[in-house]
């Protein structure tokens, strides 16, 4: 169970990445969580996103080995979009007695889960 967990573990590789000094990556990495942070609209993070895909490429990992990691916290991401449909304000898309999805609360689910 817990060998099937990669989220974190380094994949050795000879990629331009991997080859990259350890102190940059940490220091890039801190810099790509603030930007995801700072990201305020979709612009920015679809920008970051398409960064990502940038260095998922440069990196030789198989695209599927990046999946198999997300695996572990794809709970927790559904769960997160789930309870932000429901704390959205705007037209009101769906409702039922005093639970309501509005297209703020879809947006703002599809943001937070990217």
């Amino acid at each position: 169970m817990l060998s099937d967990i990669t989220l974190g573990q380094y994949l050795p590789g000879r990629s331009l990445i991997h080859r990259m000094d350890p102190r940059v990556k940490l220091a890039l990495t801190f810099a790509f969580i603030v930007f995801l942070f700072v990201a305020s609209n979709f612009q920015g993070l679809a920008l970051m996103v398409a960064l990502m895909l940038v260095v998922l490429c440069l990196s030789g990992v198989p695209v599927s080995q990046y999946f198999k990691s997300l695996k572990a916290i794809l709970f927790i991401v559904l769960f997160t979009a789930a309870l932000n449909l429901f704390y959205g304000s705007g037209r009101r898309v769906w409702g039922w007695k005093f639970m309501q999805i509005t297209d703020g609360g879809i947006g703002n689910a599809i943001f937070i889960s990217v």
